[in-house]
């Protein structure tokens, strides 16, 4: 499965519904569906060609990031020009810090502007490689709520990848990914407790 073939899904929309409207509603609905948390107000809900569409991009999708595919939804964003603008951080190379809490033997993976999560994950195979994944608690911020209904979605199937390629059953601790606009009324802030 290429990315190539989840674009041509995604075309489809492009006469019916709009790839402006129909691929960040399928993605706030997807996330939904994984993790219970901020039910889209979906106008595609009965709409034959955003399910028809929809039920096959799931999988298409699914399967490219247990394949080890770290950031297929972010490509896919960026081919349609619907990522949003990060103006107010300035981009100056890996924003990921990692610190250690000697008294709690933790450590914790801070992305101060992750976008759909692609480095984050990139810093999370590391931790598999070192069998430090299960000290590891995991804080992403962003600014777009998009971005951050992706990250969660590329974060479950990512991590259950790396969690099959390298024979365990472990997570992190910790995963929070949390909207930061600063003028977001609804923060999309997704928590994913593993312990």
């Amino acid at each position: 499965m290429q990315l190539t073939e989840a674009i041509n899904l995604v075309e489809q929309w492009r006469h019916t519904l709009g790839i402006e409207e129909a691929l960040p509603m399928f993605i706030y609905s997807w996330a939904y569906r994984q993790t219970g948390l901020y039910c889209p107000e979906n106008p595609y809900d009965d709409h034959p060609e955003f399910n028809r569409i929809a039920s096959a991009l799931c999988p298409a999708l699914s399967t490219l990031m247990m394949d080890g595919y770290h950031d297929p939804i972010g490509d896919l964003l960026t081919h349609f020009n619907l990522r949003q603008s990060h103006s107010l951080w300035l981009d100056d190379g890996d924003n990921i810090l990692q610190y250690d809490s000697p008294t709690q033997g933790n450590q914790t993976l801070y992305d101060l502007k992750m976008g759909t999560g692609g480095l984050l994950m990139m810093h999370l195979v590391q931790h598999y490689k070192r069998g430090t994944i299960t000290q590891l608690e995991v804080v992403g911020e962003e600014q777009d709520s998009l971005c951050c209904a992706a990250a969660v979605l590329q974060l479950i199937f990512f991590t259950e990848h790396i969690s099959n390629k390298y024979l365990g059953d472990d997570w992190p601790k910790y995963i929070a990914i949390r909207n930061i606009h600063p003028k977001a009324q609804a923060p999309y802030n997704y928590y994913l407790k593993t312990e």
